[in-house]
């Protein structure tokens, strides 16, 4: 992380949060999106490298311990665990125009299935062993049961209380919470 230089127009200020939850160290760049849990946390700089952004992980002790090149144009970066005990460790990492999920051996693999939406909106919830994301349309997608990587076209349901475009996909207690432009609308797995 020390190689991507810190912005002053990056819009975002540099949080003395993070910093001491990094021991302090000061070589973390301004970050759009974190992520911790578990002793480690995991962060998306706003800046490119490379033409793409970059995933970073790091430890309380150490910074840089992994890091992967997220394809695709756009950021902010979202994140969800998985946090049943029946199923491996998992980290769903999503942005607008792709997915990936980060296993605990540190593998990042694309989500390549067809039936996975090619855009979604900001946002994406973990529900009784399920995935859920939703598209610009208010169409809401869930995974299949404790699997990342497996989406089919038969499991969508649409958010039309109002014709109106969604806008972000939430989670509010044990409810999937649809955020449309003029809307909202509530969902439980049942």
């Amino acid at each position: 992380p020390a190689s991507i230089a810190r912005s002053a127009d990056n819009g975002l200020t540099w949080s003395t949060g993070l910093a001491s939850l990094a021991g302090g160290m000061a070589d973390i760049p301004p970050y759009r999106n974190l992520f911790a849990g578990l002793g480690t946390m995991f962060y998306v700089p706003r800046a490119k490298v490379s033409a793409n952004y970059v995933l970073y992980k790091a430890t309380l002790n150490t910074l840089g311990i992994g890091s992967w090149a997220l394809s695709g144009n756009t950021n902010p970066v979202q994140f969800v665990a998985n946090t049943e005990c029946s199923t491996p460790p998992q980290l769903f990492v999503k942005k607008t125009d792709g997915a990936w999920v980060l296993d605990n051996s540190d593998v990042l693999t694309q989500i390549t299935d067809v039936d996975y939406p090619a855009t979604t909106v900001p946002g994406a919830v973990f529900l009784n062993r399920y995935l859920f994301v939703m598209t610009p349309c208010g169409d809401i997608y869930n995974s299949a049961l404790e699997d990342f990587f497996t989406w089919s076209a038969l499991s969508v349901i649409r958010a039309e209380n109002e014709p109106d475009s969604g806008v972000a996909i939430a989670k509010h207690q044990n409810y999937v919470v649809a955020l449309k432009t003029t809307t909202i609308e509530f969902f439980y797995n049942g």
